[in-house]
Formats: structure tokens, sequence, C-alpha cells
């Protein structure tokens, strides 16, 4: 796989830092934080969630439940550093599907505030939850909050669908 620089609005704590600015492309490696947006945003040819977030986006929520249960486990035996990498996937992947939903992909992590705040389908507080979560990622009240902002997204996807369907 060809290694791909991560553009410098995606370089953004707990996910990107200036000294890690290159992924591999590869589904399997849970490192590659927003793999699809990024690869748009450099090569505009990529599979586009964003598009059809109706075949799309439910594979999202079931791997958040696998992911829930895996961090349930380990905060519930106190292994927060070992949480710490999946809970940066679980709030990537959350950031992802919160614009997929809306129809666009994530476009910069460096601004993530000001751009949840333009969306339509989001939950409440969404950008100050989502702040307090990033910036403590590996604990267990953002465990919690994920898991709640998670909860709320999908009442938000509901709601999408059935708009557009009329």
């Amino acid at each position: 796989m060809l290694p791909i620089e991560v553009p410098s609005h995606f370089i953004c704590e707990p996910f990107y830092s200036k000294e890690d600015r290159v992924f591999e492309v590869d589904e399997k490696n849970g490192r590659n934080y927003f793999a699809y947006d990024i690869l748009y945003d450099v090569h505009k040819e990529t599979k586009t969630p964003w598009r059809d977030v109706q075949k799309n986006i439910r594979p999202f929520f079931e791997k958040w439940e696998t992911q829930r249960e895996e961090l349930y486990t380990l905060f519930s035996q106190r292994k927060a550093k070992e949480a710490a990498p999946c809970m940066k996937q679980a709030a990537a992947m959350y950031i992802s599907l919160l614009f997929w939903i809306n129809g666009q992909p994530v476009r910069r992590l460096n601004r993530l505030q000001e751009d949840i705040a333009d969306l339509t389908y989001k939950p409440i507080n969404c950008a100050e939850r989502l702040m307090f979560l990033l910036q403590r990622v590996s604990s267990y009240q953002a465990y919690i909050q994920l898991t709640e902002l998670f909860n709320e997204l999908r009442k938000q996807y509901a709601k999408m669908l059935i708009l557009h369907k009329k």
C-alpha cells in the first residue's frame, strides 16, 4: 500500500500529530483515522460513504456496538491506557459519521467546532461534548459521553432518513 501524507488541516490531537503525518492505506490498520475523508481530500477518487448514507452508514453503527462492548470490558477492568487506542478509533468514526450523515466528508479537523456548528443533523451541544471527549480520550467519562453521542447520532440518522423519504 502507498503511504499518504496527512494534510495539515487533519493534523489534530489525539488523532495525528505534527510528527505523525503519514499513514498506509490499509483498512485493517485501526490507526487510519478519517481514511475515506483524507483520501477524498487528497485524490477525490475513493469510496464516498456520505453519498449513499442509507447503504453505507449502518455497518459503522454495528462496528460501534462491538467497540462499545470492548471498551466497557476494558474500563470495567480499569484498563484505561489499553482502551485509549480503541477510544481514538471510535471517536474518529463518530466524527466521520456525524459529517457523513449530513452528506459530506470531514473536511478538516483543525476547525472542527466551527464545521460542526454548520451541520443540520447533530446532537445538542455536540461540539462542546466532543471537545470534552477528545481532551480526555482515555477516561471513563469520555467513554460515557461517546456512548451517549452515538445513541443521539443514531436518532439523528433515523430522523434524516425519514425526512429524506418525503
